[in-house]
């Protein structure tokens, strides 16, 4: 209770009253700290307003939230703020919906095991709101390093680009950091490549296939990934491309105005005007999967055609 009346006290409220574990607020009746026989204190979540005319006037911090309940050897200044907010009332305001469930005080005790909401309080012990408290200032400072590190890393490009400074690019990223932009990128309102595309830049892409590759061939990657990669390009993928091939050798005539001509296309080019014969649905065709059938497309010369295709998967 020490630290907590000396948190108190350096609010330098001319006003404060200070007898004991008590604190009461002078000329008004609002005690400020309160401490009962059972050693239970209880703090009112107030602050001090002073307007131009010399005039005081002392207001609840929150709409609904009033008052912090604990035990006396609880250390309640590590969650409270120098002005005697909550600390982080935002986040925890996320969870308990203060205002729509009309919360009006919390009551840090034993007697729960986690924390409970009932008859407008919300019960919890002591070691849990310290865990919730202690995490949620790790991710600011976790934020603050990171912006640190962004500013560093765009100074350095533009010294480099503008000023021709070039400095020895070190890793300064921590061990999660990257798992929160993977995790963006990862959400499941990403279902087509157009829905990639919206947030990466040619540049981004680039940087994107040089990690991948790079991950591959340092065996950064565990075995099991590196099994699921290839069942899908050697089973999944090439499967897939070449029922389409073999959907394109089915075709019974050159008229590419029917109904099956016009959906392999729709498969090849997204532009249908461009496929104006056979011929250049195998030439796309081939253009976009022949790494697949083969190591590079540039060891094989045009005219591309189904005689070609049979052979590849024969």
């Amino acid at each position: 209770m020490e630290r907590l009346i000396n948190k108190i006290r350096q609010l330098d409220w001319p006003e404060l009253q200070i007898v004991g574990n008590n604190i009461s607020i002078e000329n008004t009746n609002i005690i400020l700290l309160e401490t009962d026989e059972n050693n239970i204190a209880t703090l009112r979540l107030i602050y001090r307003k002073s307007d131009e005319d010399d005039g005081v006037s002392f207001n609840n911090s929150y709409s609904n939230l009033l008052r912090l309940v604990f035990p006396t050897d609880f250390n309640a200044e590590e969650i409270l703020t120098k002005e005697l907010k909550l600390r982080q009332y935002q986040q925890l305001d996320e969870v308990f919906k203060f205002n729509s469930n009309h919360i009006n005080t919390i009551q840090i005790t034993n007697e729960v095991e986690s924390y409970e909401i009932s008859n407008h309080i919300v019960r919890i012990a002591p070691a849990t709101i310290v865990e919730i408290i202690n995490n949620y200032n790790s991710f600011y400072d976790e934020a603050k390093s990171y912006s640190k590190k962004y500013v560093l890393y765009k100074a350095t490009e533009f010294q480099r680009s503008y000023f021709g400074i070039e400095k020895e690019k070190k890793t300064t990223t921590n061990k999660g950091e990257f798992n929160f932009v993977i995790d963006r990128f990862n959400l499941q309102t990403k279902r087509t490549k157009s829905d990639f595309e919206k947030y990466l830049n040619e540049n981004d892409l680039y940087a994107l296939q040089d990690l991948t590759l790079k991950l591959i061939q340092k065996e950064v990657y565990g075995a099991e990934f590196l099994t699921r990669l290839n069942d899908y390009f050697i089973k999944i993928r090439l499967e897939e491309i070449i029922k389409l091939g073999r959907e394109i050798l089915s075709l019974k005539s050159t008229n590419l105005k029917t109904a099956a001509a016009r959906n392999i296309i729709s498969k090849i080019e997204t532009d249908a005007r461009k496929i104006k014969q056979l011929e250049s649905v195998w030439q796309k065709y081939f253009e976009k999967y022949l790494s697949f059938l083969i190591f590079s497309y540039q060891l094989v010369r045009p005219p591309l055609n189904r005689t070609i295709f049979s052979k590849l998967i024969i």
